[in-house]
């Protein structure tokens, strides 16, 4: 007995390769548009694939020689590293980054502080004329020094408006001359360094 079950289709009835992809209650607000879309990137990678089989070796090595044009920008003179934070993580336009570019144009060179510490001994007092004495001449030769470049103190210290900084009591007087005039005695020191402002107008912190 001949169990087997043959079903025939006209031609007509055979549903097509597109009718088959449709997606009966698809959730796309633009199916013609997706649709097109579609067709459009699969007809772009088609073409993509045949060229590929069909010149593999070309395909190859047109990869590897435009990696290598891209690679030689590794040594190119304004190739850098940059790890500076506020040039990776700073918005361009904020105030933040605003002060640091102002810092670099004020300060172009890096500086460090050296800082002599003098231990206490016993009960002795530091706020005296003496002591302030021989702090102005020891200012006066780290000033006198000059490199054997020919560079000198006011060529490498941090200056603002074309005066050097300085972080020190002696910033309480705008120069020796004036120290020499105003300090006669230890009180005039406690005096002057009693004030709320330095000698060149900025607040004591």
């Amino acid at each position: 007995m001949n169990m087997g079950t043959s079903l025939d289709f006209k031609p007509s009835q055979v549903p097509s390769s597109i009718e088959k992809m449709e997606i009966e209650g698809t959730d796309s607000p633009h199916p013609h548009t997706d649709s097109v879309l579609q067709q459009t990137i699969d007809a772009a990678f088609l073409k993509l694939g045949r060229v590929v089989v069909a010149r593999p070796w070309q395909v190859i090595m047109s990869s590897i020689i435009f990696g290598l044009i891209c690679f030689l920008g590794v040594f190119s003179p304004n190739m850098y590293y940059e790890s500076r934070g506020e040039y990776l993580w700073v918005p361009i336009n904020s105030l933040a980054f605003k002060t640091f570019q102002y810092d670099q144009k004020v300060f172009p060179q890096s500086y460090y502080h050296v800082v002599l510490v003098q231990p206490k001994d016993n009960d002795v007092n530091f706020l005296t004329k003496s002591v302030f004495d021989d702090l102005w001449y020891l200012d006066t030769l780290i000033q006198d020094i000059t490199l054997d470049n020919g560079l000198s103190y006011t060529d490498l210290c941090l200056s603002y408006n074309g005066t050097c900084e300085q972080f020190n009591p002696l910033q309480f007087w705008t120069d020796y001359n004036s120290y020499n005039t105003s300090v006669k005695t230890d009180s005039d020191i406690v005096d002057v360094l009693s004030t709320l402002t330095f000698a060149n107008g900025f607040v004591v912190s």
